[in-house]
Order: structure tokens, then sequence, then C-alpha cells
């Protein structure tokens, strides 16, 4: 699979659980003990956590959490180093209403002919939860650093973030407390490392939070035709929570794909030969579909000012597909996303005409893929090259660019997005 920041540590897998660790890697509630009522056998288990060889239908829970960091450095506490408090500090409602249910933040894995009653569902959303927050944690301090958060440490922070990134076991053991209430967790404080902070001396305690947590239901599309299959929990391990950001001031327009050539992707040598890989993106030329067509949002600031790329979302038109030249990888429900926002100014061509102009370096991107069927993975991103995008009408056109990422062992990938037309 695809990769990220150079240095960055990918994450690690997380085994959950739904009501004391040692069940860790069980197949099914009944050997979780969350369904002990249930004495149908093996067939009979309504959900799972790992696949057991039973398909099962993906739930869309709904609920809510805070969550917060805390840590102390030469310039003071997290606001005054980051500065802005905000940044310390993030809230995520989740369910129907905030997400497509094809792309659930959280969900169950259960199996509608043998309904669970909701506690059960609660309990296995709220595990699930959890998992959804300590692998979005690395990737929200990974946007920190490299939009130049940590004005000191930077180096450091890259540490505790490839810490965090591979001690993701440890964060969902330490963040996932139950209480007497179905779905709803206990109030919670980790310190990274038990404190022990060697290989970043210059952030003290860090700490993360997790305040109010709670799901509160789960549900299921209205037709059973929408009904998505799943084998574990890991169908969402292809999203992410990423904190809301306010549209900026000026006149926003939302545009979709009209058509582009396809993507390609370069990797390095692999197994005896150099990973290439090409896939399509959908599109109107492609009759997509919602919520699967990809989707451009743009904020026009003050002429020749400034302008924000507040969306860019990129989906691909069926599986891609990667290849060393001697075996091939299909790859589906791939997808290029912006992380929050991309800044940029408004300058002009040789013909005075406005060019609308990020830098490199200056937009990040999650690349997500599900792997021969089986590996769902998500990675890092930055844009190599300059993104540049001009009006067409009513409409948008942006060039070609190019997005890189390093995988664990410093080798670099590229994705380069094809001229791509929106309306």
């Amino acid at each position: 699979m695809l990769g990220a920041c150079a240095d960055e540590q990918e994450l690690d897998p997380i085994c959950e659980w739904v009501v004391d660790k040692n069940e860790c890697g069980g197949v099914n509630a009944g050997e979780t003990g969350a369904g002990e009522e249930d004495e149908q056998g093996e067939e009979g288990y309504p959900c799972t956590l790992a696949a057991d060889g039973q398909t099962r239908t993906v739930y869309q829970c709904e609920g809510n959490f805070s969550a917060s960091i805390s840590f102390t450095t030469l310039l003071g506490d997290c606001a005054q180093t980051l500065g802005d408090p905000e940044k310390c500090d993030e809230t995520h409602d989740f369910g129907p209403h905030d997400e497509p249910y094809e792309m659930p933040a959280v969900m169950a894995c259960c199996d509608p002919e043998d309904p669970p009653n909701l506690d059960l569902l609660v309990k296995y959303c709220a595990s699930d939860m959890v998992e959804q927050v300590c692998r979005s944690i690395p990737m929200r301090i990974q946007y920190m650093i490299d939009s130049g958060d940590f004005f000191v440490g930077e180096n450091q922070a890259q540490k505790l973030q490839n810490w965090l990134a591979g001690h993701q076991q440890d964060c969902f053991n330490a963040l996932y407390k139950l209480t007497d209430v179905p779905g709803k967790l206990t109030p919670v404080s980790w310190t990274i490392n038990n404190g022990k902070n060697g290989d970043w001396p210059g952030l003290n305690g860090f700490v993360i939070t997790l305040g109010s947590a709670q799901v509160d239901s789960a549900s299921l599309p209205e037709s059973e035709d929408d009904y998505l299959s799943c084998h574990d929990n890991d169908f969402n391990n292809t999203e992410f929570f990423e904190e809301a950001v306010p549209i900026s001031p000026g006149i926003n327009s939302v545009t979709h794909l009209v058509e582009s050539s396809p993507a390609s992707v370069m990797g390095p040598e692999l197994h005896g030969g150099q990973v290439f890989g090409v896939g399509s993106f959908a599109s109107q030329a492609t009759d997509c579909a919602a919520p699967w067509c990809s989707q451009l949002e743009i904020t026009e600031g003050e002429p020749y000012g400034g302008w924000t790329l507040e969306e860019l979302e990129l989906y691909g038109d069926g599986p891609a597909s990667l290849t060393n030249g001697i075996a091939v990888l299909p790859v589906e429900r791939v997808a290029i996303r912006l992380y929050q926002v991309g800044l940029g100014a408004i300058q002009s061509d040789r013909s005075g005409a406005p060019v609308y102009a990020i830098q490199a370096g200056e937009a990040h991107f999650v690349l997500s893929g599900v792997g021969a069927g089986a590996v769902y993975d998500l990675r890092w991103g930055t844009n190599a090259s300059a993104i540049t995008a001009r009006k067409d009408g009513s409409g948008w056109v942006i060039d070609s660019f190019v997005i890189e990422h390093f995988d664990a062992k410093g080798e670099r990938w590229t994705v380069t997005v094809p001229h791509t037309s929106w309306l």
C-alpha cells in the first residue's frame, strides 16, 4: 500500500476488545463475553471484531466525543507552544447526520438476520470509536508538525508522532475504559510512555485526554439494497477524524469532477521490480454516484490576494492497480483527500488572468485504499509540486501536480494527479 512524511512511522494495527483485554483476538461476541445471552453457537454470534469466516453487515454508529492534548515546552503549555488553544482541544460528532453510511467514522460489524440488541451494538461501536480516535491522533500531530505549529522541538515532535503511531495498542488499552452504561466511556487521561520523554526531552508531560465519549445508537440504511458487507471492524480503517475548519470568508464554490485522465503511482523497487500503478477518478464522465463523486471546494478572497482550497476529494472509479512487473495488487476504495485546508495566493499569468497557486509543501493529503480486499490503509502525503487552479467559465481547472509520501523505510512514493476539470 501507499505511504507518509519522511521518517513517519506507519500505524500499527490495533487488536480491539469489548469487555476485557484478555479477549483481544476473539472473533465474535460470544468469545468476548459481550453476547453471553446468545447460546446459538458460533453461527449465532451477532457481532464480531475479527474475521471469523462469516459475512456480516456494517452498522453505522452515532455519538460524540471530546479529546485534548497537553504538554509543556520552553514556550509554555500546549496553547502557548502551538499559538492557538483550539489546536489543543477537539470535539467530534459522528453518525448518519455527519458522514455517509458508505464512509462510517465509527461502525459495528453485526448480523441483521440475528439482530443484536442496542446495548450490544453500542458496546461494539464504543470499541471501534476508541480505535478510530487512536488512529487519528498521529495524523493530527503530523499535520501540526508539517504546518510548522511546533515552533520549538519539531524533530522531537516527529519522534513523538512516530512513537504514537507505533504504539497504537497502548493507546487503545489506555483510552478504552468502560462504564456501566453501554456505549459510554469513562473520561481518562493517558501520559505518553509513562512520562518517559528521553527521545523528545523538550516536550514534557505529553498527555492525551479522552473526555466525554459516548455512542448513542447504531443504524442501517432504510433499504437492504444499500447494506454493506463486512468481515470485521477494519472496514472503516480507511476513515479518520478530522477537526472541522470554518469556511474562509469570500466567494465560495463547490464543484464536481467533470473528467480527467488516469492518475499514476510510482514507488520504490520491491520484490524484484519497481512499483508502478494507475487508477481513474470517479467523475461525471464515469457516471459517478454519491458519495463517491470527486469534489472540489474553493473560497476566493480579495482579488490578487489569498484563496483557500477548502476541500479536494478524489475517489477512485473502480479498483486501481499496483504492480512491480511480476505481481499485480488491486486496490479498492481508493481516495485522496485534502486534510484541513490549503492556503494559497492569487497571482496573474502573462495575459493578466488570475492564477490560484499553493506552493509545494503547503497542502497535505490522506491517501487511503483497501489492498487485495484485506489490507485497509491510511497514509500521509504532501504536495511535492505547486497546485495551480484557474477559472474556466463557471467551473475550474486544476493543473497536474504531484503528491509524495515516504514510507517507514524512507522510500519515496509519488502520486501524479492529472489535469482535472470541475463544474
